[in-house]
């Protein structure tokens, strides 16, 4: 069975990124690096939840509201427009048409999802506990 071209670029770009990881020893190159083979992964591997997995992410934190609508997940800061979130798997979230730009959840002792954390492009990280 043929690979579909798309796929097959992905593949290889993801193949030419990982050697490139393993080339460097420069911090922020290997983020950035990192970013962007995760990705790549979650695109050749994409993850589905069912909606009761998608229900522990919902709520309030601090200026950023997760919503499950119709079965999908949606992620807003403040008034901002609204994203769909993406499963990446292990609690990590990425934003449809925003590509510098993640959410990964904390959970407690519960399994409910405690904190938002903010993932920037450039390795930031922007904490914003649940609310409620």
């Amino acid at each position: 069975m043929a690979v579909p071209a798309a796929e097959a670029l992905t593949v290889a770009h993801r193949e030419a990124l990982k050697k490139l990881l393993g080339t460097t020893s420069d911090p922020e190159r290997r983020k950035q690096l990192e970013w962007a083979v995760q990705g790549l992964d979650a695109k050749l591997r994409p993850v589905q939840l069912a909606a009761s997995e998608l229900a522990a992410y919902a709520g309030v934190y601090g200026p950023r509201k997760v919503r499950l609508e119709d079965g999908e997940l949606t992620y807003q800061r403040d008034d901002g427009p609204v994203y769909e979130l993406i499963p990446m798997g292990e609690d990590r979230f990425a934003l449809a048409g925003m590509d510098d730009f993640r959410i990964r959840f904390e959970r407690g002792a519960d399994g409910r999802a405690v904190t938002l954390v903010g993932l920037y492009g450039d390795g930031s990280e922007e904490p914003s506990p649940r609310n409620e």
